[in-house]
């Protein structure tokens, strides 16, 4: 606990220092930095998880979703995975190991995706400062575990579908019809456990802050102020420096390997997962699609 309440609080002083380093510029004389500075200022919508109860239509990451019967639990479809390469491993002594051949096949069958995210987005409206977002409707982003899909070919590996389903390892549905026709629904076939526990149930509240990009932060180290106080600078570097991992949306992805964003580019929802290699989810969109209501998103993983 005592942990975790040291993170909350560093994350509301990192949030109170971006919010207000407008103010501070202004106060400071310092104009022109806060005109360089401008371009790479998003909106972000942080996200806090309860254990408050869960009602039809909330917000909450994990347990089941509440669908519309139109809507069909997601599942990934079955697909035969096969190895490309030979991998071998050369052990201090000098023996050589074979893990796998090149043609060496396993069949993945078709699992049911696991419910990251169910967001209601009138909850997050009044955050959303930018209006990048439909101010009404219910998102909700699934995840199968998996990195690669299910029809995928590089030189390592081939990935073949072999039935009814979905090709993508995530979906993301959109809707903004009758709330008071959502459902819980659950999985129709097994979902991986260790996901399941991975995203247990919480009920999801959010508040606004500003974000900085990394060229942010080159520009507020390069920065002198006009009176000469060092101090000022390094004030200025710690309100934009790019932001701890966290699970959020909108704003700039952060992370080690965290995608560039593309021109019109947004980061709809950073989840962090912390499990084996994967330290963060990005589901990523285009803009201008988004305020349409058209919601065809891609992933991106930051891996350790």
């Amino acid at each position: 606990m005592d942990i975790l309440n040291a993170y909350n609080q560093r994350r509301a002083k990192e949030d109170a220092a971006a919010d207000s380093l407008f103010d501070c510029l202004i106060a400071d004389g310092a104009a022109d930095l806060l005109e360089q500075l401008r371009p790479h200022r998003r909106n972000a919508i942080r996200i806090h998880e309860s254990d408050m109860p869960c009602t039809v239509g909330c917000s909450k990451r994990g347990g089941i979703p509440d669908l519309p019967t139109e809507i069909p639990y997601p599942v990934m479809s079955g697909y035969t995975h096969t190895k490309n390469r030979p991998f071998k491993v050369i052990h201090p002594d000098g023996k050589v190991e074979i893990r796998h051949q090149a043609g060496d096949a396993e069949h993945i069958p078709h699992k049911a995706m696991q419910l990251c995210a169910q967001i209601n987005l009138a909850e997050t409206a009044p955050f959303d400062r930018e209006h990048r977002l439909p101010e009404s409707g219910m998102l909700w982003i699934f995840w199968s575990g998996d990195l690669s899909t299910a029809a995928e070919s590089n030189r390592y590996i081939t990935n073949t579908p072999g039935g009814d389903g979905l090709t993508k390892q995530f979906a993301v549905y959109y809707y903004d019809g009758d709330l008071s026709a959502l459902r819980p629904t659950p999985p129709p076939c097994a979902v991986d456990p260790d996901y399941q526990k991975l995203f247990a149930e919480k009920k999801l509240s959010f508040s606004a802050n500003y974000e900085y990009d990394r060229e942010a932060e080159y520009i507020a180290e390069e920065y002198e102020p006009a009176d000469g106080d060092s101090s000022k600078s390094d004030a200025y570097y710690e309100a934009v420096e790019n932001r701890i991992y966290d699970t959020r949306m909108l704003g700039f992805p952060s992370g080690a390997n965290a995608p560039e964003l593309a021109d019109n580019q947004i980061c709809i929802l950073q989840f962090r997962v912390d499990v084996g290699i994967i330290c963060a989810l990005y589901i990523l969109a285009d803009a201008e699609a988004i305020r349409r209501g058209d919601f065809r998103c891609t992933i991106d993983f930051d891996l350790d």
